[in-house]
């Protein structure tokens, strides 16, 4: 193809028959087939372009449009681009190129799952304190508490001013009395009056006048049941202690302590003086009781630590040192001269047979140096009177 040439130069555009079957073979032969034109070059530098007629290889004539071309005329359009052509074989890799600068730093990716705890780490040295944080919302109000216990008194607030006069109330309406009906001057209209002497109440005063009286005193009720304390009999535990004397139907009596207060003390507390507790009989114990005390003081005696027992589920606090009589009323009602089965149900000293080991003492007084006491011994139960320093027994008791 390289050897064709065209000697001849064409000045205008003609037709010119040409053997060039061989030169079509050509190029057909190396691929081109379905290329239009081609291009020849001549010996003066021109160009002229085969245009085929015919796209396949023939034994006939062709006809080929020879055209000589002039200078390069100006770049036409740019065509449609073309359909892209199949993909070919990747190339080998070339060498490495210089690492490019660090681009901008790529959005967060999404968060990975979380690693398996590592070992525990040793407790590192404790911060200081952080300051305070603010003050959290208050949270939701919670169940009510148990009332607490009543706290002390307060001390009492000062006094406040005096307020301001109220205003005048509206003028209100009397009660009047008088032991006589009420005359028709007297009081006003809304008034009540009371006759004392017919215990009546008129009212109100209306127009002027007085309504007839209404009784103040209403019909008689019915007989209520007699009053009384419960009765009790002797060895009740009661008030305290023992019932040992009973009189008003079992409603009032006497009562014994339970057990001794003491089993031996003095009966002074150390002055030999004439006290004059020379009551006997029931309560007699309780006037001596205080003659006693008030002659000889303060001290640790027999009269004294009945003034201060204070037996008894309440407390009772008007035991008093029993007269020579009631202490006989002890032996024979509940002591050792007691029948059964109150035979000493008082608990009372009773069995030693030297003189009077058993006695209690009285609050009945001999004279200045001595005082009657009594031996509660079974079978002997005398009276004697005794110095007031000897240590007797002593059994308190309290009336009801």
């Amino acid at each position: 193809m390289t050897g064709a040439r065209v000697s001849t130069k064409l000045a205008t555009r003609t037709w010119n028959t040409l053997d060039v079957t061989d030169l079509v073979q050509d190029w057909l032969s190396i691929g081109l087939v379905g290329i239009h034109s081609l291009k020849l070059e001549s010996a003066t530098s021109s160009t002229a372009t085969l245009d085929a007629k015919e796209n396949s290889v023939t034994g006939n004539w062709m006809y080929l449009d020879v055209t000589l071309k002039g200078p390069q005329g100006p770049i036409g359009l740019t065509g449609e681009m073309g359909a892209t052509g199949a993909k070919g074989d990747t190339g080998a890799a070339g060498p490495q190129g210089l690492i490019g600068l660090t681009g901008e730093m790529g959005a967060t990716g999404a968060k990975g799952d979380t690693g398996a705890a590592g070992p525990q780490g040793p407790i590192g040295l404790t911060g200081a304190t952080g300051a305070t944080g603010a003050q959290g919302s208050t949270g939701l109000t919670g169940p009510k508490g148990d009332t607490g216990a009543t706290g002390p008194q307060g001390p009492t607030g000062a006094t406040g001013a005096t307020g301001a006069q109220g205003a005048a109330g509206a003028t209100g309406y009397s009660v009047l009395s008088g032991a006589i009906a009420p005359a028709a001057d007297v009081g006003v209209n809304g008034d009540f009056y009371i006759n004392t002497a017919a215990n009546q109440i008129h009212g109100p005063k209306a127009s002027g006048t007085w309504p007839a009286g209404t009784s103040l005193v209403g019909p008689t009720g019915a007989t209520g049941a007699t009053g009384g304390y419960p009765a009790h009999a002797i060895g009740d535990n009661y008030g305290g202690g023992i019932v040992f004397y009973v009189y008003d139907s079992g409603q009032h009596g006497l009562i014994a302590a339970p057990a001794d207060q003491s089993t031996g003390i003095q009966w002074y507390s150390g002055s030999w003086t004439t006290t004059n507790a020379v009551r006997d009989g029931i309560k007699g114990g309780q006037s001596n009781t205080d003659v006693i005390i008030a002659n000889q003081g303060a001290g640790s005696y027999a009269a004294q630590i009945c003034a201060n027992y204070n037996g008894g589920v309440y407390g009772y606090g008007d035991w008093y040192l029993p007269s020579l009589t009631e202490l006989q009323l002890m032996y024979d009602n509940i002591g050792p001269g007691a029948p059964a089965p109150l035979t000493n149900v008082g608990g009372f000293l009773s069995n030693a047979e030297v003189t009077c080991s058993n006695c209690y003492w009285s609050s009945t007084e001999v004279n200045t140096v001595s005082d009657w006491a009594k031996d509660f011994t079974v079978y002997v139960g005398f009276i004697t009177g005794q110095g007031k320093q000897s240590p007797f027994a002593v059994r308190c008791a309290r009336a009801f």
